[in-house]
C-alpha cells in the first residue's frame, strides 16, 4: 500500500512484530513474533528502516 505524499511515495507496511519479553536476552537484544511468510532480509530491512536501528544479526526459529 502506498499513498503520495508531497511528491513522495510513502509505504506503509502490511506487517504485524509483536516483541516477547525474554529474561535471557541481553539489554542490545529482542524478540518478536513474526509472520510465517516474512523473511529474515524482511526483519532486518524493516527494524532499520522503520525504527532506525542497526541490525548485525537475524535468528529465527518456528
Amino acid at each position: 500500500m502506498a499513498q503520495q505524499l508531497g511528491g513522495f511515495r510513502v509505504y506503509f507496511p502490511n506487517l504485524i512484530f509483536k516483541i516477547i519479553p525474554d529474561a535471557r536476552l541481553s539489554k542490545n537484544q529482542a524478540a518478536f513474533r513474526v509472520p510465517l511468510h516474512v523473511n529474515k532480509l524482511d526483519i532486518k530491512d524493516y527494524l532499520a528502516n522503520i525504527y532506525n536501528v542497526t541490525v548485525t544479526d537475524v535468528r529465527t526459529t518456528v
